[in-house]
């Protein structure tokens, strides 16, 4: 399979995000934290230093991204610049949905997962801008309106920087991947010299050469374009240059810790839809009183159905990991011993640099296992913290 593929989807999101980035970051000058008591200095220091931390992502939103602080002084501006992002974000969202039909009627197998994941991420961060959109369009100058588009907002850079980490790992593995297709390459060059390979083991090695320098130039460009993203959304200039720290490393044991119906209560309790309804006139009649209370029992009824949604797919993506994980684990025990073969002169050195790229080749499948599911937890806490999207 051309490993340019698997990467579709990283570069889909970048190209539609590094769009984003156009507007100017404004200065922002320290403003009051949500619970209105003080940072401390250390909290302060890490803020202004020049680290993106993952765990910093909600306190700079709130205090640095131009968003949030022009909304405070001119509303109507914000929403108007959320709207632009989201229609540039569906816009890329319904090209991905386009080239999916298109590979459904090809039969194109590869493309219709690449494609239909691109499809759910770039929509996944337009519902994050959009909710910000909602929540400042729908009560203006509220504290509250104000927590939870910086809830979106955050939600949607964790989203940014998941994909960024990753494709960065991914990268490292890409540089390595090229430098052994490239030691193939010269080696059957030499072998069809010497009459030991053939004229198509020279062809086949060419294209996995300049496949995986390809896939290599290609992420690393992705990885440009999603920076000034990360930088916008969290109060840098669109071309500064913090340094991106790392997203902390997935423990799978507290997956187990999950509970799906206490989760699914706060998630009930934090949307901003169903507080809305909540939040709506009770009715003057019995009948109006029902369907109030009609309206509401449905809106929990498919959070609750969501949220289930959500949880299963984190224990499907679970699953993928751990199978991939397996095959990484294995990967690397045959190449450790193909390493000591190759040592004592035992195996060719065709025959090893084929188990190293079969090495690199199941820590690249891990390593999109491990974002996938990266990806389901983020959107499960997101959705607990309030930004689930109540369907019609």
């Amino acid at each position: 399979m051309n490993k340019k593929r698997m990467y579709l989807k990283v570069l889909s999101v970048g190209t539609a995000l590094s769009l984003l980035a156009a507007a100017p970051a404004m200065a922002a000058a320290p403003l009051a934290d949500k619970t209105n008591t003080s940072y401390d200095e250390a909290t302060w220091a890490r803020l202004r230093d020049n680290v993106l931390d993952y765990d910093e992502i909600p306190l700079l939103i709130h205090e640095y991204n131009p968003g949030m602080v022009q909304a405070r002084e001119t509303m109507e501006d914000a929403i108007r610049d959320l709207q632009q992002n989201v229609d540039e974000l569906r816009s890329h969202q319904r090209k991905m949905t386009d080239l999916k039909e298109s590979a459904i009627q090809n039969g194109d197998l590869d493309f219709i997962t690449e494609y239909a994941v691109s499809e759910a991420t770039l929509k996944g961060i337009a519902n994050g801008m959009d909710g910000a959109r909602q929540s400042l369009s729908g009560s203006k100058n509220t504290i509250k309106s104000m927590q939870n588009a910086e809830d979106k907002l955050s939600d949607a850079a964790r989203q940014i920087m998941i994909i960024y980490d990753s494709a960065r790992r991914q990268s490292q593995t890409l540089s390595q991947m090229q430098e052994l297709y490239d030691a193939q390459y010269q080696l059957m060059s030499n072998m069809y010299a010497q009459g030991m390979a053939t004229e198509t083991q020279v062809y086949e090695a060419e294209v996995n050469q300049l496949s995986a320098q390809s896939s290599r130039e290609a992420l690393e460009s992705s990885l440009l374009s999603m920076k000034p993203v990360l930088c916008y959304l969290t109060g840098w200039p669109a071309d500064g240059d913090p340094e991106i720290g790392q997203v902390p490393p997935l423990d799978t044991l507290e997956l187990g810790e999950i509970n799906l119906e206490e989760d699914t209560r706060k998630a009930i309790g934090n949307n901003p839809t169903l507080q809305e309804q909540r939040r709506s006139a009770e009715g003057k009649t019995n009948d109006g009183v029902k369907t109030r209370l009609a309206m509401i029992e449905e809106g929990d009824e498919k959070l609750t159905i969501e949220m289930k949604r959500l949880y299963d797919d984190i224990f499907i993506k679970k699953t993928a990991y751990e199978a991939a994980d397996l095959g990484r684990q294995t990967a690397e025990r045959n190449r450790d011993y193909y390493d000591r073969m190759f040592s004592q002169g035992l195996v060719s050195r065709s025959q090893y640099l084929g188990m190293q790229i079969a090495s690199c080749q199941k820590l690249v499948e891990f390593q999109s296992a491990d974002l996938a599911l990266r990806q389901a937890i983020n959107a499960y806490e997101a959705a607990i913290r309030g930004s689930a999207v109540i369907s019609d």
